[in-house]
């Protein structure tokens, strides 16, 4: 049976209404081999959603993506190349670093935080891969990753039992991804008791839910089962929500964890200082539950 990760083709289709907007052609290309990928799903996906959607940020209008695929020396080869700024020779060695970003790419109009590559980095390092780029200013850019292949392969029967629960099929090829949890976890920080509870009872049938009362709990709760979305309240006593989303978007095991701020401060200075520590989205108080379900889903 030949194994395919799809799940790299699932996140290409994700992008695809952006590419379209834009105008920027994709195109893929995977060899097929017989071969299994074992690899923490989360991580892999923050791994290529972090390197395409630098891709697509920044190839200009008319453009092209192009994702493949191969096995060689028992490991599983991804490039992701674009046409898009390229990275200045003299900047090159600096890319992986934290808070750094290319001048050309400061210059241009997409906004940017400078820790996406270091966290992929980072992602990769945890499944023994590797990454690295080939890249030509305003000749586009390659990033390459690799992740080795276990030494066993699956028995039919285990790759049948993982593949019914874990797999993604175009009737051709399967993905085999481990350590995929049934329901997200999703850990919620509010010290309002009836708030907090609100939320719990209605978002408890769709992700298991974590909850602490303020952010210093929070961070010990994360330490303990890195949530895939944080929900935070921005107003708490001991550690309020911007400190307490600063120090997940600052530490390198959890700063790939979407965070959602919730206040009921509404003016654009809270909300400035609320996305300066990293918050991905930010509701106003009071919100529709099914708003802040909404908001989570695309994080996830």
């Amino acid at each position: 049976m030949r194994k395919q990760i799809l799940t790299l083709d699932k996140i290409c289709n994700d992008f695809i209404p952006l590419l379209e907007q834009r105008g920027i052609i994709l195109t893929r290309n995977h060899k097929h081999q017989s071969s299994i990928l074992r690899v923490d799903k989360d991580k892999f996906d923050k791994i290529i959603y972090n390197i395409l959607s630098n891709a697509v940020k920044y190839t200009p209008k008319g453009g092209q993506i192009d994702v493949s695929t191969n096995v060689f020396n028992k490991y599983f080869h991804i490039a992701i190349r674009d046409s898009g700024l390229g990275i200045p020779k003299e900047q090159q060695k600096f890319i992986f670093k934290r808070y750094f970003r290319a001048k050309n790419v400061i210059n241009s109009n997409e906004v940017g935080f400078g820790i996406g590559l270091m966290v992929t980095r980072e992602l990769v390092k945890l499944h023994y891969g590797d990454i690295w780029f080939d890249s030509h200013l305003n000749h586009g850019t390659t990033f390459h990753v690799k992740f080795p292949l276990p030494d066993v392969q699956y028995i039919d029967d285990e790759v049948s039992e993982v593949s019914d629960m874990n797999s993604i099929s175009d009737g051709n090829d399967e993905i085999i991804i481990t350590n995929q949890s049934k329901k997200p976890k999703i850990l919620i920080a509010e010290d309002n008791d009836e708030l907090r509870t609100l939320m719990i009872k209605n978002l408890s049938s769709f992700y298991q839910i974590h909850h602490v009362e303020n952010g210093q709990q929070g961070l010990l709760e994360t330490a303990k089962f890195i949530p895939d979305v944080i929900v935070s309240d921005v107003m708490m006593p001991i550690m309020d929500g911007n400190e307490f989303c600063y120090e997940i978007k600052n530490n390198i095991k959890t700063s790939h964890i979407p965070f959602i701020l919730l206040t009921a401060l509404s003016t654009n200075e809270h909300k400035i200082e609320g996305y300066k520590t990293g918050a991905d989205t930010y509701l106003e108080k009071p919100f529709d539950l099914d708003l802040l379900r909404s908001c989570i889903n695309n994080l996830l």
